[in-house]
């Protein structure tokens, strides 16, 4: 029949051109006038493997966009894929509706300083669905206590605020403290409180933040001691001290660890 003989010509002209949705659909027209034919299935089978393909390294695109804080890039590349109405059939809406907002706040944020890190964590936690609100919410109100100034991240602060109010209700913020050395302080307290698994969240917390801030590294070490989980006070103390090796108090948790190490083998 022409009109078969037409579909497929269409069906490989699109293929040819990478428009494996159009592909997939002269198939599936051909099998509806013609469901004994066997080709259109096995093309079909391969073009969706194509097109699985295709879609996967879209998204590791996107990722990397996202990652590098390009909020605008991933719209315009999202609209250049499907169009203004098409994104939501392969993007989740609500995604879509917090990258347009993201991008209508910070455009692009790829800055290799402190805040644009910092904001680049606040949203990556704010966008992925398995991300933890806690981080988008602290990284964000250390980025605008970094840069006070700072319209845009006032604005997504109120966005976090109301995406998350149950978490955001749970952070405190002292007038006046740097949130680093709040959160510093808190560790601390709990330390002296004996509330070490308290101690260690916090302590992570900072390092989501700060991934190298000395004290909390030593007080993390410190509340895993205290849990008597000494490889792992170790192993922290140690990776600290190839940060900062002239640290004199760093070398001494080691070496007293040390000590007590031997103290327990003598005894045995």
């Amino acid at each position: 029949m022409a009109l078969i003989k037409s579909y497929y010509e269409m069906a490989a002209k699109h293929f040819n051109a990478a428009e494996y949705e159009k592909a997939i659909f002269c198939w599936e027209q051909i099998l509806k006038i013609a469901p004994e034919q066997l080709p259109p299935r096995k093309y079909i089978e391969h073009t969706k493997a194509k097109l699985q393909e295709k879609y996967n390294n879209l998204l590791k695109e996107i990722e990397a966009l996202t990652n590098k804080g390009s909020y605008k890039d991933v719209i315009d590349l999202l609209k250049k894929q499907f169009g203004d109405t098409g994104m939501e059939m392969y993007v989740e809406q609500n995604i879509i509706a917090k990258l347009s907002l993201v991008a209508e706040i910070f455009n692009n944020c790829t800055g290799a300083d402190k805040v644009s890190s910092l904001i680049r964590l606040s949203v990556s936690n704010y966008l992925n669905p398995k991300g933890n609100p806690k981080t988008a919410i602290n990284a964000c109100i250390y980025a605008s206590q970094l840069s006070p100034e700072n319209d845009a991240i006032k604005k997504f602060l109120s966005v976090l605020e109301k995406e998350f109010t149950s978490v955001w209700k749970t952070i405190t913020i002292i007038p006046g403290i740097p949130f680093i050395e709040q959160k510093l302080r808190t560790a601390l307290e709990y330390i002296y409180d004996a509330k070490y698994e308290k101690c260690i969240i916090e302590c992570n917390e900072i390092l989501e933040l700060e991934p190298t801030n000395l004290l909390a590294l030593k007080r993390l070490g410190s509340a895993y001691y205290a849990l008597n989980k000494a490889d792992k006070a170790k192993e922290i103390w140690e990776n600290a001290l190839k940060i900062y090796p002239d640290d004199d108090e760093l070398k001494q948790f080691l070496k007293r660890q040390e000590i007590k190490k031997e103290e327990r083998r003598d005894k045995k």
